[in-house]
C-alpha cells in the first residue's frame, strides 16, 4: 500500500536526481501508517493455526493463569513476523528519503504497537492456534480493521503536525511509548474466565 503512493511523486520528475530530491521534500514516508494498518491487523490471527486441534494442551499444562501465554505469543508475533516486514519497508524509505527520517520510522513503529495493542484489547479473548484458519468473526473482523484505520490515521494526522513543531517527532515518540507502556499493562489483565466465555 505505501508504494502505491510513489507513482504520483516520481513522474513529477525529469530526472532521477530530480525524482530524489523531490522524494527527500515529501512526507512520503507516512504512507507506511498503511503497512502498519495491515501489521497491527494481523494480530487478530494469532489464535489461528492449521494445528488448532493441539490446543488442548494448554489445558493438560499445570498454567495457573493465560497471560503468559498471550504475552509470549504476541512477543513472539511481534519479533518473527512483524518487525522484519517493517524493517524491509522502512529500509526500502530510508534508502528513498534519507537518513533523516529514521525518526519518523521509530515513530510511526510505535505507534504501529500501539494500533497492536488496541486491536488485541478489542479482540475475543481466545489462546494461540486455538481457531482454524478458516473460521472468521465477520462483522467483528470488520469493526476492528475500522478501527485500526481510524487509530493509524489520528496518528498520522497528529505526526504530520508534529513534524512543522521543534522536536515535534521526539515528543510524540516519548508520549507514543508511555502511552504503549500502559496498553502493555492494561491489556494483559485476564483471567481463565474471560478466555473460556469468549470462547463459546
Amino acid at each position: 500500500m505505501p508504494f502505491l503512493t510513489l507513482p504520483g511523486i516520481i513522474g513529477s520528475g525529469v530526472s532521477w536526481s530530480d525524482i530524489l530530491v523531490d522524494l527527500a521534500n515529501s512526507k512520503l514516508y507516512l504512507a507506511v501508517y498503511w503497512s502498519a494498518v495491515f501489521l497491527a491487523f494481523t494480530a487478530t490471527m494469532i489464535s489461528s493455526s492449521e494445528n488448532y486441534r493441539g490446543a488442548w494442551i494448554y489445558r493438560a499444562l499445570p498454567i495457573e493463569s493465560p497471560v503468559t501465554l498471550l504475552k509470549g505469543a504476541l512477543k513472539a508475533f511481534i519479533v518473527k513476523f512483524i518487525i522484519p516486514i517493517y524493517l524491509l519497508i522502512a529500509l526500502i524509505f530510508v534508502l528513498l528519503c534519507g537518513l533523516k527520517i529514521i525518526p519518523d520510522l521509530i515513530l510511526i513503529f510505535i505507534n504501529m504497537i500501539m494500533v497492536l495493542l488496541f486491536i488485541f484489547k478489542l479482540n475475543r479473548k481466545e489462546l494461540p492456534f486455538y481457531r482454524d484458519f478458516q473460521v472468521t468473526q465477520g462483522v467483528n473482523q470488520v469493526g476492528i480493521m475500522l478501527t485500526s484505520m481510524l487509530i493509524c490515521g489520528l496518528c498520522a494526522l497528529v505526526h504530520l503536525l508534529l513534524t512543522y513543531v521543534l522536536f515535534g517527532v521526539i515528543l510524540n515518540i516519548v508520549l507514543s511509548l508511555v502511552i504503549v507502556m500502559v496498553l502493555w499493562r492494561k491489556s494483559f489483565n485476564i483471567t481463565w474466565k474471560e478466555i473460556i466465555k469468549d470462547a463459546i
